[in-house]
């Protein structure tokens, strides 16, 4: 219980005492459909979704075929979808 407590603190210590550095990057925007059937023909089915904490109102989308090894990260909103990074054969 201890470890839980002191480890809390030092998040909150790291967080708390971060300099944020904001980089803007550019991303490559499609509707929703469009990114449909790019995924279709790449094969690629959804492995991990979740709500987007830092935005408030989108979702981390990530898609893999498992066997080519391709993969694409997107973040998506309403009806738009963008492309936040993408590869082939990743290493865990």
């Amino acid at each position: 219980m201890l470890k839980l407590i002191l480890y809390s603190f030092l998040i909150i210590s790291l967080c708390c005492s971060a300099e944020v550095i904001t980089a803007n990057k550019p991303v490559n925007c499609y509707s929703v459909e469009d990114v449909a059937k790019e995924i279709k023909k790449l094969k690629e089915e959804l492995v991990f979704s979740d709500f987007n904490i830092m935005t408030d109102d989108s979702t981390i989308l990530f898609f893999k075929n498992e066997v080519t090894g391709t993969w694409t990260l997107f973040e998506a909103k309403d009806t738009i979808m963008c492309v936040l990074a993408y590869g082939k054969q990743n290493k865990l």
